[in-house]
């Protein structure tokens, strides 16, 4: 799957914007090449200055893929390890997208939620390939179960666990 983002990904044009980033990402991966960061607001509910500010939540991320695109989108909270980990076995089929929100003060002792897409699993080494969208990080390989301690963690906005979006076509 990583390699349906060659060519095409793009980073976080500011500080607040790893949701829009990582959606565009995704989009292009696709082949759903229409949007920039910031023209997909101009479809969505969702506002461009309260993401500009804030960031966004993992509801508010899927309501901007919805607003944008005619693919099934699905939220995924609230689930085990085991349940993490049959996901990330799926994140190696190219028909789908799995982007997911985490807080980066478990990987790297910075205390902020961030969003990325996921480019793959490495079943056998247990190892997730998170194709991070902020240039100073760079994609990196991680423990599944860290990351999974990073993403079942609570969203301070939303008051809900973080989790990820499954991006499915019709």
């Amino acid at each position: 799957v990583a390699g349906t983002y060659q060519g095409t990904f793009e980073y976080q044009i500011n500080g607040t914007f790893c949701g829009p980033a990582s959606v565009v990402n995704a989009f292009n991966s696709l082949g759903i090449n229409k949007y920039s960061q910031n023209t997909l607001f101009e479809k969505s509910s969702i506002s461009y200055w309260k993401t500009r500010i804030l960031g966004l939540t993992l509801d508010e991320l899927a309501t901007l893929v919805q607003n944008n695109s005619d693919v099934v989108i699905t939220v995924l909270r609230n689930i085990s390890l085991d349940e993490f980990r049959k996901h990330l076995t799926q994140s190696n089929n190219p028909s789908q997208r799995y982007l997911i929100n985490f807080d980066r003060a478990s990987l790297f002792g910075v205390n902020i939620g961030h969003h990325s897409p996921i480019g793959g699993y490495l079943v056998e080494q247990d190892l997730v390939f998170v194709l991070d969208v902020l240039e100073d990080y760079k994609p990196f390989l991680v423990p599944s179960e860290r990351l999974y301690q990073a993403m079942n963690t609570l969203d301070g906005e939303s008051n809900q666990k973080r989790g990820l979006l499954l991006i499915s076509p019709i």
